[in-house]
């Protein structure tokens, strides 16, 4: 993104090298907001990213208690709070 950016304002400067006036003005404001609007999606990708790790990393977290909540059935019992399997077929 930091390339795209550069390119533009390398353009940009080009461009207004030779421009005056209200359309070079009006070219500016418009250059000026759709740097803030990438620079927006910028943030919100790296939101996201960051929100989708976390999310990974609940899930492999939540699998990990499901799988030792479930070691002692699929062994034939019930794992009580002392860490004993008790039969369910008592």
């Amino acid at each position: 993104m930091k390339t795209l950016k550069d390119e533009l304002n390398a353009e940009k400067d080009n461009i207004l090298f030779f421009w005056e006036g209200k359309g070079c003005n009006e070219f500016e404001k418009q250059y000026r907001l759709l740097v803030q609007q990438l620079s927006d999606i910028t943030d919100n990708l790296w939101d996201t990213g960051e929100k989708i790790l976390t999310a990974e990393q609940d899930y492999i977290q939540a699998d990990t208690n499901a799988a030792k909540a479930l070691d002692g059935v699929t062994r034939g019992g019930v794992t009580n709070a002392d860490g004993e399997i008790s039969s369910v077929f008592n």
